[in-house]
């Protein structure tokens, strides 16, 4: 639940920080989407875009001399992709020279002669594998018994420290894994960087020959000769098991580095600018009978498009940026002003695809204007163009998605109709009108406010034809009656295309609209139906709960008829097992387990969800199913359960969520919780109204004080506005309600009588 916070302008919402819309990427797309419609489609009319050009290929013959108009600047990529190429060539492959990796052999030489060194006590015995297996786990290699056996015979370090000699001397040289593969990967040679034990890289250098590094068998050769050399006063055995240990252990410090080696290519490549080729005014380009070249071809297309992007985008560019800065500080009032949430993207995304179609629709009209006064000469290209349905795209966004989003449109499309009219200030007003009195509908049931919507911006558009007509000079009666019927026409056509569209939004958007809301809300719904027969007290409370909810939402100004139906279905979950639940079987689950009871009452959400799903409700719907329990307590098991075992695991009672995240998702929380908890009051006598609202607070107090309303909109006043609401229809049901007279309480009647219900109306 949130507290409202004020504005710059006092008011309460939620966006604060200004610049949010263009550092969201998402709605940054659509708004470079909608400017790009834009530019294509508000391009002016009287420029062609032809440059005078031939069409020219390769090899062809140039039928003229051409020069350029004007001074260019050509990007030229071949040049450029062409240098990128040869920085990539001239980079040689990069290598690591492991510089550590004598003193590594060291370390683990000594550590592998220390355990030959070490003399068990007397005490103790140490078996000679365990001696071998410890030898070969400080060295890092295996051995055969026979290898390591003239090992442990050595007296002293004097062996250690000449197979130290030979390691370190063998690792002064450059030791590669392949020679014959490194000597074709680069010919010509490699780029070596020279790491510190730590991989830290002390300096670089280009070895242009690599011949002079060894492979690996050439290292285990050097290690046998070194050992026939350096090793001459050991034993023989001695000396072969040196150079077996050592052959062994060898390994290449000299590694290819390949994500270094792209890297610098990546490089290489991103640091080369592009090239240009500069062009001055009345520079021949080609020549009468010459041929024709790539790099003809290149400038040419070059200078081509820089004279389109002049003559033809130019004035385009124009009205894009016009109509961007339109929907930005629309956008930024509109959210300030109206709204207190921010609109999701799928909103978004409609209302961008909503304002293209009604560009492209606009687009098409001013193509076809002049065509069909042409074709068709009982009405004037003016005419025609009243005849567009300007006002569809405000009536059905004004349906789908309110009307601050509807009048927010309006304003941005009847400037890009007076743009793309020849930039006509009086067209842009009849679009403008026309919108405002479609978009601008009260909020009523959807085929009425479709009606209503459709003649108010008949009304709207026709005053305006009339307006300018009288702000000309020579406007005559017919004229009159030829614009009154087109605006008239266009307001009739805009709710018929709205009518059509809706469907359509309905599938590609996901939404679910006040038409698809008044069919669900529509008692004779076949689920409804059902729930009547398999589980009517089920029924009866689902009805009161969208009653209460509509209420609520009238008195806070939520979606009445999304909370009314979002009542009705919120509880279908409970069709699967009927007399499970109290309202249908007042022993229900009586005398079950608790934690078996509480699963079978948290179960309904799903199989509501579920049973939503299948009948296509809507995602509306389907998230007020999933969320009007909240993650609040199965309270009647859970108390059974504290009564029964003292103890018991909290989380097995609790529903799995989400909270109420919408308005009215909370609202149906509240109506759910407060009819059940008042149903108890119809028996009890002489309720009064007090005690009703003592109980409504009471639970909705509960609902508060456990965070369930955390993650929505509802604040403190309208929670108190809900209690007063509630405890009026409540007290509407439960006190006042009109009860039908029976034979004992009717007077005796000794004369024509007149018997009045309690309301005051002859029954």
């Amino acid at each position: 639940m949130t507290e409202p916070r004020p504005n710059g302008d006092g008011r309460s919402g939620r966006w604060r920080r200004p610049g949010r819309l263009l550092r969201d990427l998402n709605q940054l797309a659509l708004l470079l989407v909608i400017a790009a419609g834009a530019a294509l489609l508000l391009v002016p009319s009287s420029d062609d875009g032809l440059t005078g050009l031939p069409e020219l290929q390769v090899g062809d013959v140039s039928p003229r001399t051409i020069k350029s108009p004007q001074a260019f600047v050509i990007d030229d990529p071949d040049a450029t992709e062409q240098i990128r190429k040869q920085r990539v060539a001239n980079l040689l492959p990069t290598y690591d020279l492991h510089t550590g990796m004598g003193s590594q052999t060291k370390v683990r030489l000594e550590a592998a002669f220390g355990v030959v060194a070490e003399k068990p006590s007397l005490e103790e015995e140490v078996a000679p594998e365990d001696r071998s297996n410890a030898f070969m786990q400080a060295i890092g290699v295996g051995l055969e018994p026979e290898v390591m056996a003239p090992l442990f015979k050595a007296e002293g370090d004097e062996l250690r420290d000449a197979a130290i000699m030979v390691a370190q001397t063998v690792y002064e040289a450059r030791i590669v894994e392949d020679k014959a593969l490194i000597l074709l990967l680069a010919p010509r040679g490699v780029e070596v960087r020279l790491l510190d034990p730590d991989g830290q890289v002390l300096r670089e250098e280009s070895v242009y020959d690599a011949s002079a590094a060894l492979g690996l068998d050439q290292a285990r050769a050097r290690i046998d000769e070194l050992a026939a050399e350096q090793l001459k006063r050991f034993p023989s055995d001695q000396r072969r098991a040196i150079a077996t240990l050592l052959k062994r252990s060898l390994k290449p410090n000299l590694v290819a580095n390949e994500p270094e080696s792209v890297r610098r290519r990546v490089e290489a490549v991103s640091s080369v600018k592009a090239r240009s080729i500069q062009v001055s005014p009345g520079e021949t380009v080609l020549r009468a009978g010459e041929k024709v070249t790539k790099q003809h071809l290149s400038i040419l297309s070059g200078i081509d498009r820089e004279l389109r992007a002049q003559s033809r985008m130019q004035g385009a560019a124009g009205g894009a940026l016009l109509v961007v800065v339109l929907i930005v500080f629309g956008y930024r009032f509109a959210s300030r002003s109206y709204r207190p949430g921010r609109p999701s993207h799928r909103d978004l995304a409609f209302l961008a695809a909503a304002y293209l179609l009604t560009l492209c629709l606009l687009w098409v009209g001013y193509k076809g204007t002049l065509y069909l006064a042409e074709v068709f000469p009982i009405l004037s290209a003016e005419a025609f163009r009243y005849l567009l349905p300007v006002a569809a795209g405000a009536l059905v966004v004004r349906i789908v998605a309110g009307a601050e989003a509807a009048i927010a449109l309006t304003v941005v499309t009847a400037v890009t109709a007076g743009w793309m009219m020849d930039q006509s200030l009086p067209y842009g007003v009849y679009a403008l009108a026309g919108g405002l009195a479609a978009g601008s509908v009260e909020r009523a049931r959807p085929r009425a406010a479709l009606f209503s919507a459709m003649f108010r911006a008949m009304f709207a558009q026709i005053g305006v034809v009339l307006a300018i007509g009288l702000l000309g000079s020579s406007f005559t009666g017919e004229d009159a009656l030829e614009e009154v019927l087109t605006a008239a026409g266009s307001a009739l056509g805009a709710g018929l295309f709205a009518s059509l569209l809706l469907p359509v939004v309905e599938v590609l958007f996901g939404y679910t609209t006040s038409f698809k809301l008044t069919d669900l809300a529509n008692l004779n719904h076949p689920l409804l139906r059902e729930l009547l027969v398999e589980a009517p007290g089920t029924y009866h409370h689902s009805i009161w709960v969208g009653t209460l909810a509509e209420a609520g939402a009238r008195a806070i100004g939520a979606n009445t008829l999304l909370a009314m139906v979002g009542g009705y279905y919120h509880d279908i979950g409970k069709l699967k097992a009927p007399r499970a639940f109290e309202e249908n079987d007042p022993a229900a689950l009586l005398a079950a387990n608790p934690a078996d009871a509480a699963r079978e009452l948290r179960a309904h959400v799903a199989e509501g969800l579920e049973r939503a799903a299948q009948h296509r409700l809507g995602a509306p719907v389907l998230e007020i199913i999933a969320q009007h329990h909240g993650t609040s307590l199965v309270r009647g098991p859970f108390a059974r359960a504290i009564e029964s075992f003292g103890h018991v695991e909290r989380a097995e009672f609790l529903y799995g969520g989400p909270r109420p995240i919408s308005k009215e998702a909370a609202l149906v929380m509240l109506a759910d919780v407060v009819e059940t908890a008042t149903q108890p009051l119809a028996a009890e006598p002489g309720l009064t109204r007090g005690d009703i609202e003592e109980v409504v607070h009471r639970v909705i107090n509960e609902v508060v004080e456990e965070g369930q309303l955390g993650d929505c909109e509802l604040t403190l006043r309208e929670v108190g506005l809900l209690v007063a609401c509630f405890t009026r229809e409540l007290e509407e049901r439960l006190i006042r309600r009109v009860k039908p007279p029976t034979l004992s309480s009717l007077p005796a009647l000794t004369g024509p009588q007149v018997v009045r219900a309690p309301g005051g109306e002859p029954n």
